[in-house]
């Protein structure tokens, strides 16, 4: 190679060169860079709720995992939770599964042991019960007509006065609430749509499932813990809730296939499927203590409660909300989760 061509080549370089660097100077995509970002918030956890095979609550799971108390047993025929299924093919069922054994919640009324008519039976709380600067009880007229648009009904009337800027209603209805007349109409109306909701409906079904109780039941450990009670609209609002679960409700869904199998298919419940969503768990929640927050469920199986928390973290780093109820809940001791884990 001559100097010749060695001066081109060195001259072609240079130029591809410089070319390069000012259309990378000029470029769009190569502008300054975004201004840091402020720090985020710090976080920190406040209360702590637990309901583990080693008992309910903190405390006793603590004192129990300290003494070196086990939480695997045995698992009866009792623990699958077949409703739907009648006694035959419920042994033939728990006689071929391979493993019987797990950890399972303590279930009674003593202490540290899971009361489920507690908190199977927990409702919304529908009526905020306050008092006046007089004593007298009231309930906000706005959540009354929000919740049961009673206040829109002929026939139900209710004296209402303003004290302190807020609406109050007094007296007493059904032992909870103040009225001064029902129409006759709507008591007879009532009493008619339970009667049929009696005969359409198995009476053992109830309106949440046993994964969605664990979960309130923690929640309400842990609230009590941080001593969290919001009692204002914004602080309601900057209050979120972040509950995953990995299978849900394994077992309403068994009994529901049963039910299509025996062609009692129009006997299924109408709160099957609110009580197999997993997302119902923080609807609970949210719904029990009025949080209007942010309201997340993660499902990544056993990654789900450490992915919840780290959600809920973001959440309150960022601005999302101020206050976050963070966890995993679930409940699969059923025959088809056991058999399925078993392959």
């Amino acid at each position: 190679m001559n100097s010749v061509d060695m001066a081109r080549r060195c001259w072609h370089k240079l130029k591809t060169t410089c070319r390069f660097q000012l259309s990378r100077h000029f470029s769009s995509s190569t502008s300054l860079p975004p201004p840091p970002l402020s720090s985020p918030r710090r976080v920190v956890v406040t209360g702590l709720g637990l309901l583990t095979p080693l008992g309910c609550g903190v405390g006793t799971t603590w004192k129990h995992l300290i003494e070196g108390k086990c939480g695997i047993r045995a698992v009866t025929t009792e623990d699958l939770k077949m409703n739907a299924f009648d006694k035959e093919t419920l042994t033939l069922t728990f006689d071929q599964l391979t493993s019987k054994v797990a950890a399972i919640v303590p279930c009674g009324t003593a202490p540290g042991e899971f009361n489920e008519d507690l908190w199977f039976n927990a409702k919304q709380e529908t009526w905020a019960i306050k008092r006046c600067e007089d004593g007298t009880k009231y309930i906000d007229s706005s959540q009354l007509r929000r919740m049961f648009y009673f206040a829109s009904c002929p026939g139900f009337e209710y004296e209402l006065y303003s004290q302190s800027k807020e609406l109050c209603l007094l007296g007493k209805w059904l032992g909870s609430l103040s009225v001064r007349l029902i129409n006759v109409q709507w008591i007879f109306f009532l009493i008619l749509c339970i009667l049929l909701l009696m005969i359409l409906v198995d009476q053992d079904h109830r309106s949440i499932a046993r994964f969605i109780s664990y979960a309130l039941c923690a929640a309400d450990e842990a609230l009590k813990d941080a001593k969290w009670a919001p009692t204002d609209q914004e602080q309601k609002e900057r209050t979120g809730v972040s509950i995953g679960g990995g299978t849900g409700s394994i077992s309403d869904i068994l009994d529901a296939a049963q039910m299509i199998c025996e062609k009692r298919i129009r006997r299924l419940s109408p709160f099957f499927i609110p009580r197999i969503l997993i997302n119902m768990a923080s609807g609970h929640v949210s719904m029990k203590y009025g949080f209007q927050g942010p309201n997340h469920a993660a499902v990544t199986a056993c990654a789900t409660g450490a992915h919840s928390i780290g959600d809920a973290m973001r959440m309150v780093q960022f601005g999302d909300a101020d206050v976050m109820v963070a966890g995993g809940t679930e409940s699969s001791i059923d025959a088809l989760s056991i058999a399925g884990f078993c392959k």
